[in-house]
């Protein structure tokens, strides 16, 4: 998949959860802290992008107040057809990441020199199947239960 594609969708799924909407900037910060530094798309990368959804009706801009700069804040909001837009893409892309780690990740492990971790990541997308295949509310459990016990191992390894 291309970095403009998935910033694209990635920016559907942002707006969905900021009711307030975000900037551009914000929207390159965010991208930057998800991915620890390592990219923040360049204004010739997000603005063209930001655009597009805003002509295929996904997302709108407005004009906020002025920034402590004295310029107007354009700031973009998600639209009902972007909401539904970012199901679609969801239920699809979703699917087909799921199936492509479960199957390129083990043989990575095996090749790029961590044996050792092949039957740990196998298990993993084991259990991984097993969480999706329940309902909402007990897949928000389970994530808890996960997150609760890999920093129970993660305190254990410093121990070791």
């Amino acid at each position: 998949m291309r970095v403009q594609k998935l910033l694209h969708h990635f920016i559907l799924f942002e707006m969905k959860k900021r009711i307030e909407g975000a900037s551009g900037k914000e929207i390159a910060e965010e991208v930057k802290r998800i991915t620890s530094d390592c990219f923040k798309p360049s204004a010739g990368i997000l603005y063209p992008i930001l655009r597009e959804m805003e002509r295929k009706g996904q997302i709108r801009s407005e004009l906020k107040k002025e920034t402590s700069r004295g310029r107007r804040e354009i700031v973009y909001k998600i639209t009902g057809k972007g909401a539904r837009d970012l199901e679609k893409i969801r239920k699809k892309k979703g699917d087909l990441f799921l199936r492509n780690t479960r199957r390129i990740v083990p043989l990575m492990v095996r090749v790029y020199g961590h044996e050792e971790m092949a039957g740990v990541m196998e298990r993993f997308f084991e259990l991984r199947g097993k969480v999706i295949g329940l309902d909402r509310e007990r897949r928000k459990k389970a994530a808890e239960l996960l997150m609760h016990e890999m920093e129970r191992i993660e305190r254990k390894l410093e121990t070791i």
